[in-house]
């Protein structure tokens, strides 16, 4: 098929977003070689709200914005689907003997959306923007191992990174979420990427629409565009896919997923290392007291809330971060035990304890596990008021709820800067653990992954003993979708439905 000029393609689009509400375009039966484009637009519903972006260095981190960074943008690495790494931006990433000093070669022929050539400028912006002095990036607390004077262009396709000490994950850093490259003079209002689709429009809390990128530097996008829609609701996401209305859903009531198969609706369901935790901020009483946090972590019956809140969908945690299958330290499972708990409320001066658990609906299963909690706890004479808020109202007063859950999944160190050691972006329990802080400096120090691998159990045995997370379980991705859409891939990433450019649709009306 030959590709229409990118100008004329976003006319037609924009046309028959207008003539079909937005969801659809008449395209003519033909081939449905997954080699060619569609002519289609591929349709995606995910929970949103009025505080979606399209920074991907600033976003909040909602799942609809890892969704909508994928389309537009790179990373200079990524995990596939099987969790290995890859190059994108780079083509590699080198250290001299000691860890010190890190060499980045870039791609070749690579361009923005608006035709300016990539390179090592704009890797060297993007790591400016995100550890200045003033800046809110989410990604900041990664990068605080390197000197504000580290970072030099060798030429256009080359940088180096100087460091004071080891870091021995470097290249797997340039994974994460936070980190996709930006231009140099990035505007928001006006995003520019090198990633497979371009932007056409967005509006916080309701749509965004994107076109696919013809110049893309890798394998081209099999649709025309995206249009990724806003649900604060899951069923009414997954009705919407029942009608036609949408092609994919992001999230799915997972008790109603065998009635949804029955129903004739596709379901995709990648396990993961992604976690639903309960996060008690350690600086606050009663969280300040480790009794307490060892009490609440005992009335929980681990595998009930997956039952329950998951509909099985998940395995059991054991109260550390990380996933189940890798560099997993040998301690006794964590169970339900309601009589210590009782002991431990007692020896603290805690007997009679209410508490507040603030949720959202950010994630399957954030509401119900809550819930479940809350019912668990009871018989520890623990009175627990779960508030359902909205995105918003949650994310407004996030880092400062007493007593919160969340979600989160990443490789383990970034985990651990993000969300376990001080000065991180996402610190909800701020817990604040010498030991724990020695062992991190030790692991990013390492660059051998098997010693690495050693530290990172004894963190995670820290955790475990004195952390102020409840991580009861690790939950599988489970996506619907219809009988339209193709090359959708089990991904232990948990981020199958942020891969929306290999995806293709048959051609024909809906």
């Amino acid at each position: 098929m030959t590709r229409p000029a990118r100008r004329t393609r976003l006319i037609a689009i924009a046309a028959t977003l207008a003539m079909t509400a937005g969801l659809a375009a008449c395209a003519p039966a033909g081939s449905n070689d997954s080699s060619q484009a569609t002519g289609e637009i591929l349709s995606v519903a995910a929970p949103g709200s009025s505080l979606d972006g399209l920074d991907p260095n600033f976003s909040p981190g909602a799942e609809i914005d890892a969704i909508r960074s994928r389309q537009l943008y790179d990373n200079l690495t990524s995990f596939d689907v099987h969790n290995e790494l890859q190059y994108d931006l780079a083509t590699s990433i080198t250290s001299n003997e000691s860890g010190t000093v890190w060499t980045i070669n870039l791609r070749d022929g690579v361009t923005f959306h608006d035709g300016s050539p990539f390179g090592a400028k704009d890797v060297a912006f993007t790591i400016e923007r995100v550890t200045a002095e003033d800046s809110t990036a989410n990604a900041k607390s990664l990068l605080t191992f390197m000197p504000t004077d580290g970072v030099a262009i060798v030429d256009e396709l080359t940088l180096t990174v100087t460091l004071d000490k080891p870091y021995g994950p470097f290249a797997e850093l340039w994974a994460n979420t936070y980190l996709p490259i930006v231009p140099v003079g990035f505007d928001e209002s006006k995003p520019v990427g090198t990633g497979p689709f371009s932007f056409v429009s967005f509006s916080a809390g309701q749509s965004s629409t994107f076109a696919r990128n013809d110049a893309y530097w890798g394998e081209p996008a099999k649709v025309d565009a995206v249009k990724i829609i806003d649900f604060a609701d899951d069923s009414a996401a997954i009705n919407a896919v029942k009608s036609g209305q949408v092609d994919i859903s992001s999230s799915v009531p997972l008790p109603e997923v065998q009635s949804l198969e029955s129903s004739g609706v596709n379901i995709l369901n990648s396990p993961s290392s992604l976690y639903i935790n309960l996060a008690m901020n350690t600086q606050v009483a009663p969280f300040d007291d480790a009794r307490v946090r060892e009490a609440l972590r005992l009335v929980v019956d681990r595998q009930q809330i997956i039952d329950s809140a998951l509909n099985g969908f998940g395995v059991v945690g054991n109260d550390f971060i990380g996933g189940t299958s890798i560099c997993v330290p040998d301690l006794p499972q964590r169970t339900q035990d309601i009589a210590d708990a009782k002991r431990l409320l007692a020896a603290s001066g805690n007997e009679g304890l209410q508490l507040t658990l603030v949720t959202t609906n950010g994630a399957p299963g954030m509401v119900e596990s809550a819930e479940v909690f809350a019912e668990q706890a009871k018989a520890a004479g623990i009175d627990v008021d779960v508030q359902n808020l909205d995105v918003a109202s949650y994310l407004a007063n996030y880092l400062n709820w007493p007593f919160a859950v969340d979600f989160f999944g990443d490789t383990y160190l970034q985990l651990a800067s993000r969300t376990l050691l001080p000065g991180g972006s996402s610190v909800e329990t701020h817990w604040d653990n010498e030991d724990f802080q020695a062992l991190a400096e030790d692991a990013f120090a390492e660059t051998d992954d098997d010693a690495r691998c050693e530290i990172e159990k004894q963190m995670k045995e820290v955790e475990y003993e004195d952390g102020g997370n409840i991580i009861w379980g690790y939950y599988n991705v489970v996506n619907a979708y219809s009988d339209r859409v193709h090359a959708l891939e089990v991904d232990i990433t948990g981020t199958a439905v942020t891969r929306l450019s290999s995806v293709w649709l048959d051609n024909g009306d809906r």
